[in-house]
């Protein structure tokens, strides 16, 4: 009579776990979703590395006119500058639109933004202007996915 207690308490300890599992499932994968606008910031950070020499016209195949050192450094810079700003708000706003949802508006600033560098291979100052657009989606990701991820994980989910 005993083992079978013993052995109705381990099977439902064990339906636990598998039900406790399976409960994290979604949040993992909601963190995982919303990680992959990190990962497109990332890129934000990588560019200027392979872009420089192309823009300088030292890849073989210059652009309209090839960039000086000086535009090359405010390239690379410009972005930090649009982090400060876009970081700052970005809890206040985080809270305002919601947490999910300022993750979904924080990619059209990062699509004008490389949209704007697109367009700026005759123009520096739009290549600027979309560096800097870049930076404060970079910015307000940095705080936003943090926040939303510690949001819906549950305490044992967070470590």
């Amino acid at each position: 009579w005993k083992a079978s207690v013993l052995e109705s308490q381990a099977l439902l300890s064990s339906d636990q776990t598998v039900l406790s599992h399976s409960k994290k499932w979604p949040q993992h994968l909601a963190a995982l979703l919303a990680s992959l606008i990190s990962m497109a910031t990332g890129t934000v950070a990588g560019w200027s590395s392979p872009a420089i020499p192309f823009l300088q016209g030292n890849m073989g195949t210059p652009v309209s006119e090839p960039i000086t050192d000086e535009q090359a450094s405010w390239i690379g810079s410009i972005v930090t500058l649009g982090c400060l700003v876009g970081a700052i708000p970005a809890g206040t706003l985080s809270q305002m639109l919601g947490r999910r949802n300022f993750l979904l508006v924080l990619a059209v600033p990062l699509i004008i933004g490389w949209v704007l560098i697109i367009e700026g291979e005759h123009n520096v100052q739009l290549i600027y202007l979309g560096r800097f657009i870049n930076g404060l989606s970079f910015g307000a990701v940095t705080v936003a996915v943090p926040l939303y991820n510690n949001e819906i994980a549950e305490d044992s989910v967070r470590g």
